[in-house]
């Protein structure tokens, strides 16, 4: 046992020569840097495929019909040019707005409606793509529609009241319009007894 000891002493008094392996910094760098031009890559493909989809949106809309024919069909949207905001305003020649609506069968009824939803036509969010509703008119979230004529939308919402006003009351209709529930009375036909003709 003694001649272990000493050579476990003769052994610990020598230096140790043998070479520890460094590990190599560059192959780190090397890694992160791939990694960090492949998210860019992924990055940038999403960013050109979105904008590829919204192009061919643009030109393009999807028709949704019968489960007898093909149930999706691809058609070419009609090119327009895009309206100025001097386009937008309605020709002074033409009937105003208020005119228009009080023309309509139930015209008092729609221009308080269009009060109502729109604050006459003032918080139309259709006219800053150059086009109409200012009535609210299936617009909700599953829907926004917007009209290419003012006197389009008017038409739809005044056929749209001629229909519920043959079965219900206006308060009824009112409610209806706005809530999607059939009740006789609601705040919104509170407020439309406050707006004057």
């Amino acid at each position: 046992m003694n001649q272990e000891l000493k050579q476990i002493m003769e052994d610990s008094d020598k230096p140790d020569f043998t070479i520890k392996p460094v590990p190599d910094k560059r192959k780190g760098r090397a890694k992160r840097y791939f990694v960090l031009v492949a998210l860019l890559a992924i990055i940038a493909s999403g960013f050109y495929t979105t904008y590829k989809v919204n192009q061919f949106f643009e030109g393009h809309k999807l028709v949704f019909r019968t489960p007898i024919q093909s149930p999706i069909m691809i058609i070419a949207r009609e090119v327009q040019a895009p309206q100025t905001q001097a386009e937008v305003i309605i020709n002074p020649k033409d009937l105003s707005e208020k005119d228009l609506i009080l023309s309509q069968p139930n015209g008092d009824l729609l221009w308080r409606v269009y009060g109502l939803e729109s604050q006459f036509g003032k918080l139309d969010n259709c006219r800053k793509s150059g086009m109409f509703n200012g009535f609210g008119f299936k617009q909700h979230s599953k829907n926004w529609i917007c009209y290419t004529s003012f006197k389009e939308v008017v038409s739809d919402v005044s056929d749209w009241f001629v229909d519920q006003l043959k079965t219900k009351s206006i308060p009824e209709s009112l409610c209806f319009y706005n809530t999607g529930n059939q009740i006789k009375n609601c705040e919104y036909y509170q407020k439309y007894l406050q707006i004057k003709p």
